[in-house]
């Protein structure tokens, strides 16, 4: 790419000035892509944080749902056992 001082004679600080801004301004187009890039990554792992948590809710309520279920079992079951007991005493 021809310099556009050289396009420009007996300008030079104003051709200098245009090339150093446009260069900046290239700058900026790049950090703003790039934080543009971070941002959607950063989107796309609060999604998984989000998807893994809801995954460990729904878990934790079907253990706590095993959990009453084995609880009711383990009370039914020491209750007919006291009833057996209480049968073999009697007997």
């Amino acid at each position: 790419m021809a310099r556009l001082s050289a396009l420009v004679p007996g300008q030079p600080s104003i051709a200098t000035a245009v090339e150093q801004q446009s260069s900046t301004t290239l700058e900026i187009a790049v950090s703003i892509q790039t934080a543009a890039d971070r941002t959607a990554s950063a989107s796309t792992e609060i999604l998984s944080v989000e998807q893994a948590a809801s995954r460990s809710a729904i878990a934790f309520d079907e253990i706590a749902d095993l959990t009453t279920r084995v609880l009711t079992r383990a009370n039914d079951l020491e209750s007919k056992v006291a009833a057996f007991f209480s049968r073999v005493r009697a007997a």
